[in-house]
């Protein structure tokens, strides 16, 4: 009787779990993700390169793909605490309409940042503006500011720099709407490649409501 009662229950346990899993979704309250990132870089003069970065977001407890980009920059840094860089990002998102399909959005976007540095410590602002071009719901304007500290020391000839970070993110018609935090630390094996791993707590509005998602993030760096 008992053994009979036990298979009962733990059937009822399985289907609760699968029935959870099949409608959990992207982005919802406390979903983990994973953000693969691969960066290249390629100096021009000591002014001056060229940037690119390619990134997937996994979600849905890293089962599903919803978010794809990839962007461009001309970097500009004059001085050693001044970095100016336009570009243009092409995204594609599953996640705007209810059949899932891919959409594009175009962004051209700039960034604008302010870089401190004092016996390894560091202070960087990044101000980001976009502006976002949808396919079907109109343009946007969407500025995002990140405020991270760093602290860089070496080690058997590696080169490790944690960091802290907070980005709050503001969007037009809306106010703010996003912030995310994140902790980690960027390894720097060889001079050419860093490997920035991280942690990141992301907080979106939605309606009255914040949802949290946790998120695993892995970059690899290339300059040549």
């Amino acid at each position: 009787m008992m053994g009979i009662k036990h298979r009962i229950f733990m059937r009822k346990i399985l289907f609760f779990l699968f029935v959870s899993h099949a409608f959990c979704s992207v982005n919802q309250n406390n979903d983990v993700q994973f953000w693969p990132t691969v960066s290249l870089e390629k100096k021009c003069s000591e002014e001056i390169s060229i940037r690119s970065n390619f990134e997937v977001r996994i979600g849905n407890d890293i089962s599903k793909a919803f978010f794809v980009y990839a962007e461009a920059f001309l970097v500009y840094r004059p001085f050693q605490w001044l970095y100016i860089a336009p570009g243009y990002r092409q995204i594609f998102n599953n996640q705007m309409t209810p059949s899932g399909k891919w959409r594009p959005v175009y962004s051209p976007l700039a960034d604008i940042k302010f870089i401190g540095i004092f016996q390894g410590f560091g202070v960087i602002n990044r101000n980001r503006v976009h502006y976002l071009l949808f396919e079907h719901q109109s343009s946007k304007w969407l500025y995002r500011n990140r405020l991270r500290f760093t602290y860089q020391f070496e080690r058997n000839t590696w080169k490790y720099q944690p960091f802290i970070d907070e980005e709050v993110f503001f969007i037009e018609r809306r106010g703010f709407f996003q912030n995310k935090a994140s902790i980690g630390v960027v390894t720097f094996p060889i001079q050419e490649v860093s490997i920035r791993t991280y942690y990141l707590l992301r907080h979106i509005k939605v309606e009255d409501h914040f949802r949290h998602q946790n998120i695993l993030g892995l970059q690899f760096c290339f300059l040549f």
